[in-house]
């Protein structure tokens, strides 16, 4: 049933080319729909959101770490919310991460978990570096989410995930050698 103070009106609608020019003009029906069960939030639609990447944490303070030292990294792994608009429908979304993919830019294969780690000393998620070099650990989050049409009283899940990727300032490796000096240094 159509409120009857709301205004349908027909829409029309252009599609992008792939030559750049838009295609002509279509008519495209308006439904208009009181009940909120015939909703749903897709998961392109979540996906189009703008998710925050998760921040990483990387290494020790300073921004450098000794070759075969363990690297500690760890992300927070909190739900975040946004509030958009779907066809004029106010809509407030609840985003969790619930993977993560650590890529250490060394070669190595990535690290898949679900753990989102924690610092030292009660890390779980950590690399170990065997050359020296400079860095940039990067972290791919996987979102899944919910939505709620009633301002975040109740929420649905939404079928499908996001992705965000995080990339750490670089991190840089270093080989520490040792010397015989004849006199105490301190």
């Amino acid at each position: 049933m159509v409120p009857t103070d709301a205004t349908i009106a027909a829409t029309d609608v252009q599609v992008l080319l792939p030559d750049g020019t838009w295609s002509a003009p279509e008519i495209n029906s308006l439904m208009y729909c009181n009940d909120p069960s015939a909703f749903t939030f897709t998961a392109a639609d979540f996906q189009a959101l703008a998710l925050l990447p998760s921040a990483i944490v990387v290494g020790p303070p300073g921004g450098w770490l000794p070759v075969n030292m363990v690297n500690v990294v760890y992300t927070d792994a909190a739900s975040q919310v946004v509030d958009t608009v779907v066809l004029g429908q106010a809509v407030r979304v609840r985003a969790t991460p619930v993977a993560f993919s650590w890529e250490w830019d060394d070669g190595s294969s990535p690290l898949e978990t679900t753990d989102p780690g924690a610092p030292h000393p009660d890390y779980t998620v950590s690399h170990t570096y065997g050359t020296s070099g400079e860095y940039a650990v990067s972290m791919v989050t996987q979102w899944s989410g919910e939505y709620s049409l009633d301002g975040g009283a109740t929420y649905t899940a939404i079928d499908g995930t996001a992705t965000t990727t995080s990339t750490a300032p670089p991190l840089t490796v270093t080989e520490l050698r040792s010397r015989l000096v004849e006199d105490i240094v301190g």
